[in-house]
């Protein structure tokens, strides 16, 4: 599955630049926002892959993870291409941010859940 998720990023990578220089609808500003995105999906994809949570909570997160990605991928193609008072931009860091609050708390809840267990309370 690690080798999986490595190829599916690395494709998705090249894909998105070959396309970023290819097309001319495509500005290299939303090629550079979505590599972002393509890397930081994976690099949660990787922390899930490799935390000790319970199965149930790895199963569901790697659903809403890649699902998310794709919405901000959607998000930094229809982003207008400037820095400043892009919305677009504060709605993806914001994704991201709740992403990494999720994980962190699931795998707390998952400690904490296997640790009740193995007390017998």
């Amino acid at each position: 599955m690690n080798v999986f998720i490595l190829f599916l990023a690395l494709i998705s990578l090249l894909l998105n630049i070959v396309f970023g220089n290819v097309l001319d609808v495509y500005p290299l500003f939303n090629m550079g926002i979505n590599c972002g995105v393509i890397a930081f999906t994976a690099a949660l994809l990787f922390a899930l892959r490799f935390s000790t949570m319970a199965t149930a909570f790895r199963i569901s997160l790697s659903g809403l993870f890649s699902f998310l990605g794709l919405v901000m991928f959607v998000l930094g193609i229809l982003s207008p291409e400037k820095w400043k008072d892009n919305g677009f931009i504060i709605a993806i860091c914001f994704v991201m941010v709740f992403e990494a609050i999720a994980l962190a708390i699931c795998n707390v809840v998952s400690k904490f859940n296997s640790e009740v267990n193995a007390n017998g309370k």
